[in-house]
């Protein structure tokens, strides 16, 4: 009756996905859900109540990899060209912010431990780590597995605070040197950050999904003959499509899929604990310790070395540049929220959401869709 079944398996998962959720929520979301679910998944198997193997019995992770893809195709295409060249000081500062992280971390943890940790710890999203993941699982590197899997779930318990007070220092800035709301953003109230006003098709799940599938095999294709990563493929197909009209933003509704996708992907990510047994995890605290470190260090630098060369102001600069531990859509959320609490003017409101939220989510799609899945594409060759 208590068999580690498919069902059961599955059944599980999505138990510890929920108290994750639940905890959580109870803890104004000071804990990730996911990081709540992964310690109870990594106790439950040291306590022998769950077998290491649960996630793979469950059968979630058969189609993760086309998952990631679906996920990072709607990246793309949820990406707007005219409105990051519009913001094109957001995107040199994000981009600059990017790649000195990228060369300050691996100088200081390839120096500290190796190559494969350096590229293993490397800012990215959850796209990025399943990447680093599948790589190092298939080389059976376990501590950069767990490294990668700590780090996605631990980092925003770092992040989210830091850029909580400088989005909230930014914004109380702003009100006290009076916010010009201009007569634009009185007739466009209803307009969301980040969006480009086109308006959204409606069409079958069916025929959503074909338009993933044709985006993914066409990637895949191209990796067979070129050799680069089919997620790169993935995200400038999706832009690409969209331009042309195959894709559009709102397909990943359309599709119907999404909460299945984001089931496999944190699959994915919950998978990188099972092979953590008690003395691995704490062999690996350090050196996680030590990535996050780093990373703030290098965002501190960035924003103030280049934040005031672009006209930002320091807090602004910090925000943009922190971007690159955030990501979409936590950036959004996060900047949209506090301006909501600390703002009651909706004009007010939308200005600031404009400035400050759109800013935000331009400078985490440089850095943590663009930039990071290119890059580790290229980079997870690596790992060997």
């Amino acid at each position: 009756m208590f068999e580690f079944d498919v069902i059961q398996c599955g059944m599980l998962i999505l138990f510890l996905m929920v108290l994750g959720e639940i905890v959580s929520h109870r803890m104004k979301a000071a804990i990730p859900a996911i990081l709540v679910s992964a310690l109870f998944y990594m106790g439950a198997v040291w306590a022998g109540i769950f077998p290491n193997t649960l996630v793979q019995t469950s059968g979630l992770t058969h189609l993760t990899s086309i998952a990631m893809m679906f996920v990072i195709i709607n990246m793309g295409a949820s990406t707007n060209p005219k409105e990051l060249l519009e913001n094109w000081k957001v995107v040199a500062l994000a981009a600059i912010s990017y790649f000195v992280q990228i060369a300050t971390m691996v100088l200081v943890i390839s120096t500290l431990y190796d190559r494969n940790l350096a590229i293993g710890s490397l800012p990215g999203g959850a796209s990025v780590a399943l990447m680093v993941q599948e790589r190092a699982r298939s080389l059976g590197y376990d501590n950069v597995v767990l490294l990668s899997a700590m780090l996605l779930s631990v980092k925003g318990l770092v992040s989210c605070p830091l850029a909580s007070v400088i989005v909230r220092r930014e914004v109380k800035r702003r009100k006290k040197e009076g916010i010009i709301v201009p007569e634009a953003a009185r007739t466009d109230l209803n307009s969301e950050p980040g969006t480009s006003g086109k308006e959204f098709r409606t069409e079958s799940a069916y025929m959503a999904l074909f338009r993933f599938f044709f985006t993914a095999w066409l990637a895949s294709r191209l990796e067979m003959a070129t050799g680069v990563s089919r997620y790169v493929f993935c995200l400038l197909l999706g832009v690409l499509l969209t331009k042309v009209g195959f894709l559009y933003k709102n397909i990943m509704d359309q599709s119907k899929s999404q909460g299945m996708l984001m089931l496999m992907m944190m699959t994915m990510a919950l998978e990188g604990f099972s092979s953590a047994t008690p003395e691995l995890f704490m062999k690996m605290m350090v050196p996680m310790v030590c990535v996050l470190s780093v990373e703030v260090l290098s965002v501190t630098l960035n924003s103030f070395l280049f934040g005031r060369f672009f006209g930002f102001s320091r807090e602004m600069s910090y925000a943009i540049c922190l971007n690159v531990m955030v990501g979409f859509p936590l950036n959004m959320m996060l900047a949209q929220d506090i301006i909501g609490f600390l703002v009651k003017d909706p004009y007010e409101k939308e200005v600031l959401n404009r400035e400050i939220a759109t800013r935000m989510v331009i400078a985490g799609f440089t850095s943590v869709t663009f930039l990071s899945t290119i890059t580790m594409g290229v980079l997870v060759g690596f790992i060997n």
